[in-house]
């Protein structure tokens, strides 16, 4: 065994020891719990988010899965220390005196020290972090390797099925002392139970004392436990018109004879077998009624068909449903001139099994015309499937192995990987399609699909062949997402000429794009475009003029005068806001990170719409900002005059370029959010800027993030009236807040999140001096990782992190499934790196390690189509509090 193998199993070794430590604290939560229900109280109560509970589930999966296949599984969960054993005597409510003389009485209960309990679930926490990071970079030094292996149900009785009982020498020696030592806590012992969750090894803990030799010296009679024999199973005989009968990890090694014999139950409709390692399986010619079959872990099942286990021609006439899970050793379901007999079925079920090759319908789908289901998973072996969907009739198709799949739901259809043929023309009521590392597809094929209004490629160039034709259309799509694609700028024009009736657009990590300047280059003949978006493309207006942009209103612009939503992310090639002054119908601007964007050209007529805008540009070294130049171009217009602004959500990177007199006055009507993220230069407010802010009476929610020099709120915070909600997060050198009476009454809540200690300890004096006033608070933890992070990775990161902390509720909703993809791309990235870190430049190493966190967490609910966000969407608080515990 190589020294890498060897020093990967010691730690693997010493992540078992922590996930049983996470267990632990499980357990005893469990015992809380419970003697909370008892009590009618909730003084353990806690939610599976951010409680203590789901501390506990998030360390122990954290350890369990990078764990994986490596190590034999933990024999069982450790009991409670001494302090925390729950003992049960032989009458919980009256325990007369003992022969051994001692007291009787109730048992004390136990006392739930959250304090403690939350110490100890941090510290293996922070324990199984520390380890997972080089567990992971030795186990991608291991080679691969592949291993069958056949399983069986233990028995259950009291022979030790494992030798040696990992990670419980101490908590085992001291349950040895309290069985044999006849008292616990001056109490007599009578019962001692071993509670856990399921299948986590509590069986094999008592089989182990069981068999200790102290305790077999203890006590002079043993009482047995046997598993169930054949015998006990043949006298478990169900009435005969029984319809539905499952058997479930039986033991034996021979079936009932009133199922495997002359069977007795013949009206059985449905028979889910499992576990079982019979030599006979039942004669299913026997059971003409049966509808539904469920095979699940049968051992020594090589090959099902006619002719073989009790299957014949004559058997399965009425079957419709037939499921085929975890089979380890089966080879073929035999069909050949046979398969009619499989021709009623309505639903194919075959999920993990390896070796598995073929199946009736590989050979002859025809047959299967009432086939309605088809779900196959983790059955690499089987590959050759024929023309899908074979009929109309076929709705439901799932083939994933292997890192590719097919799906399709009729109205769905997800093409990932997959490289066997497809018949569009018989899923003509798709509406939604994603497309994803596929060759075989062109846009020719699409046009079959009648009802698609949706699109999004993945790494799919060959979709957009040289030769497409310009008779190509797909009038029907309304909704485009590029992402990861080679085009260019030619190509891209033409391929959008298809999709005439396209309103939504979004392109991202597209680093060859452009849009070229010329009729028809741009998105100018989009006529109905109504939302574009753009994320790391980088090129897109390279060829555009640069500086002011000439040419009158008859200019050639890029974008269609219908669009209402526009927002572009990290792109250096945007240098003019002169290409946008044809957009006078837009409601939302976004502009970030767009490090070269000027004022040129820039026309005030195209924000008299704009509900939001949000510009952070990152103009810290140049002490200039866009948002606040536009902003006061936009005052000094006379073509704007004041209370004639619409916006109502405005996110910046200045407080100075905003917090002005005749800028505010322009903004008071309506304006309800303000938040000012990334000012690397704030400081204090001077007393213009303070009296600017109490023109915003209509603002409801006002936020700093993210501004390191800010030391304090702005005086006169009272006056805002109509203030809801205020934040301060991740401002590194804010040290004073106001006390109570300096804030509005209108407020609802303040957030204080990753500040120094001193506002935090202000902040906690707050909410303990009035519990009805709402103070969230959250401290700064320790950086989950450091390193560096490429600058691509640190612009998804960071452009995630503000979607989530710094938009409404409305605009995370609308960002939801882009971020998702993009944090999953993210993680794949971050996977390879042995030491990370985020974005270094001017952030405190608390922010980086939140924003690794969110991509974590956002990564994890993705892969499970549920993007978790919090109920206080529109900040980084709760949701970094949930994340804490479960980004390993």
């Amino acid at each position: 065994m190589c020294a890498t193998t060897l020093a990967c199993m010691g730690l693997l070794e010493a992540l078992s020891k922590l996930a049983d430590e996470a267990e632990d604290a499980l357990d005893e939560l469990h015992y809380f719990m419970i003697q909370d229900q008892l009590d009618g109280n909730q003084e353990a109560a806690a939610d599976l988010g951010d409680g203590l509970h789901g501390h506990a589930l998030h360390g122990h999966h954290a350890a369990c899965h990078t764990i994986g296949n490596w190590l034999p599984y933990f024999s069982c969960p450790r009991m409670q220390d001494d302090d925390s054993v729950a003992v049960v005597t032989s009458n919980p409510h009256s325990v007369t005196q003992s022969d051994s003389g001692n007291g009787g009485g109730h048992v004390g209960k136990l006392k739930f020290d959250r304090v403690v309990m939350s110490n100890k679930i941090r510290s293996v926490i922070e324990r199984i972090h520390n380890l997972c990071d080089p567990v992971s970079y030795l186990l991608n030094k291991i080679p691969n390797a592949t291993t069958v292996v056949t399983t069986k149900r233990s028995p259950t009785g009291s022979t030790v099925s494992q030798d040696k009982l990992f990670g419980r020498s101490a908590i085992f020696d001291k349950t040895v002392n309290m069985l044999t030592g006849v008292t616990y806590q001056t109490e007599t012992l009578s019962v001692l139970p071993i509670v856990g969750p399921g299948v986590m090894g509590k069986t094999t803990f008592t089989q182990h004392l069981y068999n200790d030799e102290t305790v077999e010296g203890h006590f002079a009679v043993k009482a047995e436990h046997q598993p169930i024999d054949d015998d006990v199973l043949q006298g478990l005989h169900p009435p005969n018109n029984i319809r539905v009968l499952g058997i479930i990890n039986p033991g034996g090694t021979a079936g009932p004879s009133w199922l495997c014999g002359d069977i007795s139950i013949k009206k059985l409709e449905s028979l889910h077998l499992e576990g079982v390692s019979w030599s006979t399986l039942p004669s299913f010619e026997q059971l003409s009624n049966l509808s539904k079959v469920t095979f699940r872990n049968i051992v020594g099942m090589r090959l099902f068909g006619p002719g073989v286990g009790g299957v014949t021609e004559r058997s399965f006439t009425h079957l419709k449903e037939i499921v085929f899970e975890d089979m380890p050793e089966l080879v073929e379901w035999v069909g050949g001139p046979s398969s009619h007999m499989f021709s009623r079925l309505e639903s194919i079920k075959i999920k993990d099994c390896p070796f598995l090759s073929s199946f009736p319908f590989l050979e002859c789908s025809d047959v299967f015309t009432n086939l309605c289901t088809l779900d196959i998973e983790k059955c690499p072996a089987l590959s050759l499937f024929p023309l899908m969907p074979h009929t109309s009739t076929l709705t439901y198709v799932r083939v994933e192995n292997d890192g590719s799949k097919l799906l399709y739901n009729g109205k769905e259809l997800s093409i990932n990987g997959y490289t066997r043929p497809l018949a569009f023309h018989k899923m003509d009521t798709v509406e939604v399609l994603k497309i994803r590392d596929v060759s075989h597809v062109t846009l020719s094929d699409l046009q079959e699909l009648n009802c698609l209004r949706n699109i999004h490629f993945i790494r799919c160039d060959d979709v957009f062949s040289v030769g497409l034709a310009d008779t190509v259309l797909l009038p029907s799509v309304q909704d485009i997402r590029m992402q990861q694609l080679q085009i260019t700028g030619e190509l891209f024009s033409r391929v959008l000429s298809s999709f005439q009736a396209l309103s939504h657009l979004t392109v991202t990590v597209c680093e060859n794009l452009t849009l070229l300047p010329v009729e028809g280059g741009g998105l100018s003949d989009l006529r109905v475009l109504q939302y574009f978006r753009a994320t790391c493309c980088e090129k897109l207006f390279c060829q555009w003029p640069m500086g002011e942009v000439g040419g009158g209103a008859h200019a050639i612009k890029p974008f269609p005068t219908s669009l209402r939503k526009l927002d572009i992310f990290c792109d250096k090639s945007m240098q003019s806001m002169g290409l946008l002054s044809n957009l006078t119908s837009l409601t939302s601007l976004i502009l970030r990170t767009c490090t070269k964007l000027t004022m040129d050209g820039f026309n005030p007529l195209m924000t008299v719409n704009l509900k939001e805008l949000s510009i952070d540009n990152m103009h810290h070294d140049e002490g200039d900002s866009t948002a606040g130049n536009l902003l006061s171009m936009i005052a000094r217009s006379k073509l704007m005059r004041a209370g004639s602004f619409q916006l109502e959500e405005l996110y910046v990177d200045s407080i100075s370029g905003v917090l002005t007199a005749p800028i505010c006055s322009h903004l008071a009507a309506t304006l309800r959010t303000l938040l000012f993220s990334n000012d690397q230069r704030m400081t204090i407010f001077n007393e213009e800027q303070e009296q600017a802010l109490q023109l915003l009476t209509s603002l409801q929610y006002l936020s700093f993030c993210d501004c390191p020099n800010l030391q304090s709120f702005p005086r006169g915070l009272r006056g805002l009236s109509s203030l809801k909600r205020l934040e301060i997060s991740s401002c590194d050198k804010f040290r004073s807040l106001p006390p109570k009476e300096g804030f509005p009454i209108s407020l609802e809540q303040l957030a204080v999140y990753f500040c120094t200690p001193e506002a935090i300890e202000q902040a906690r004096k707050l909410e303990e001096a009035d519990p009805w006033f709402s103070v969230d608070i959250i401290e700064k933890l320790q950086p989950m990782v450091t390193g560096e992070l490429s600058q691509f990775v640190v612009l998804h990161l960071r452009h995630y992190y503000r979607s989530m902390c710094l938009r409404s509720e409305a605009a995370i909703q609308q960002s939801r499934a882009s971020t998702a993809f993009m944090c999953t791309h993210i993680l794949v990235t971050l996977v390879h790196l042995p030491v990370l870190v985020a974005w270094s430049a001017g952030r405190s190493a608390y922010t980086n390690s939140c924003v690794l966190k969110l991509a974590i967490s956002a990564y994890s609910n993705s892969c499970s189509n549920n993007l978790a966000i919090s109920a206080h969407s529109n900040s980084c608080a709760t949701t970094c509090a949930i994340f804490d515990s479960g980004a390993a």
